[in-house]
């Protein structure tokens, strides 16, 4: 049995006891005698794993679209406006940049390293979505 951790602190917080181990060990006995508590169900290994690969997608693409708003402020330094935008319209754009002495370097590498990124993303979108077919649909209840 798992109980709602929120709960159980709004119930012990009510308790006038000081707070210590032994303290909040009788509180979570008293509430289990007494049933004034909400069982939870606790997440499978399985439900964590898909979780922490969404949660790794979204942090490569927010260091995506930080590395984009890099390279767009590099090229506001030299006085070239790339755009808004993204994808193969962004990297045309960002192309044309190159050949400005001083850019064109710093440009290249980080070009690398955001392709290296969108490699990352794409496969991560193809786990998820291997995973998203051979899960079965919840139920609402």
């Amino acid at each position: 049995m798992c109980i709602d951790a929120r709960q159980a602190h709004q119930n012990l917080k009510v308790m006038k006891a000081n707070k210590t181990d032994p303290h909040d060990a009788a509180g979570l006995a008293q509430l289990a005698r007494t049933g004034f508590y909400k069982e939870v169900q606790v997440k499978s290994s399985a439900a964590h794993g898909v979780r922490s690969v969404i949660t790794a997608r979204s942090h490569l693409v927010e260091a995506r679209v930080r590395l984009d708003h890099i390279i767009r402020g590099l090229c506001a330094t030299f006085g070239y406006r790339p755009g808004a935008g993204q994808g193969k319209a962004f990297l045309e754009r960002i192309m044309h940049a190159a050949h400005i002495p001083g850019l064109g370097e710093a440009i290249a590498f980080l070009l690398s390293v955001r392709a290296e990124l969108m490699e990352q993303i794409k496969e991560m979108d193809r786990r998820l979505r291997v995973i998203a077919v051979s899960r079965k649909p919840v139920k609402s209840s």
